[in-house]
């Protein structure tokens, strides 16, 4: 299983949500080739909302995203988002 950070990794930390990172192409080639490999599970995470993260991560099928720091899960293939925080621990 593969984890790799958005902010800071993939992207600058600190940059507004609408900047992504300078070679686009180079980044979605390489996470293609991750996710090709069966063997592979991987993930990008990140503090972004799930909406910027698919719409960042669109052309690599075969990749789970993690949203909002581990509170949304979106697994392999997958067009829904999973909950994995309970909402009452969210508004504290």
């Amino acid at each position: 299983m593969i984890f790799i950070q958005f902010d800071g990794t993939l992207a600058p930390c600190g940059y507004p949500n609408s900047v992504f990172i300078a070679t686009p192409q180079r980044t979605v080639a390489t996470l293609t080739d991750l996710t090709d490999d069966a063997a592979n599970d991987v993930y990008v995470l990140s503090s972004r909302m799930p909406a910027e993260l698919a719409r960042h991560f669109r052309h690599v099928m075969g990749m789970g995203l993690i949203a909002e720091n581990g509170c949304l899960l979106r697994k392999p293939q997958a067009k829904e988002w999973t909950q994995l925080v309970d909402e009452a621990y969210t508004d504290t």
